[in-house]
């Protein structure tokens, strides 16, 4: 997962704006936090991620009412995220990131 985080970053150095480079790296990250293949990303999936992902940071001990607040504010009343969602995600993430207001 960390080659994938490497190439993530790499395109916060201008590239992230080009849709056609970043397309495939979210559908790569979609298929690796749809753990059951349902086709979104529920709750346990995302916490999963979260400690992964700041794991990797060397950030620990998240509160999982932080997770869930933050998650359900992105995910709606559905409480899930679709490819469409996680996608508009990555982009303003990554909007914000480059320090632009997507």
């Amino acid at each position: 997962m960390s080659s994938f985080f490497g190439q993530i970053s790499g395109l916060i150095g201008g590239s992230g704006n080009d849709p056609s480079k970043l397309e495939p790296f979210i559908v790569k990250g979609f298929s690796m936090f749809d753990k059951d293949g349902s086709g979104s990303i529920e709750g346990p999936e995302v916490t999963a991620c979260v400690h992964k992902v700041l794991g990797m940071a060397g950030i620990s001990n998240v509160p999982q009412s932080a997770i869930d607040s933050v998650f359900a504010r992105v995910a709606g009343p559905d409480k899930r995220l679709d490819r469409a969602e996680f996608a508009a995600l990555v982009k303003q993430l990554l909007g914000r990131l480059q320090g632009g207001q997507q």
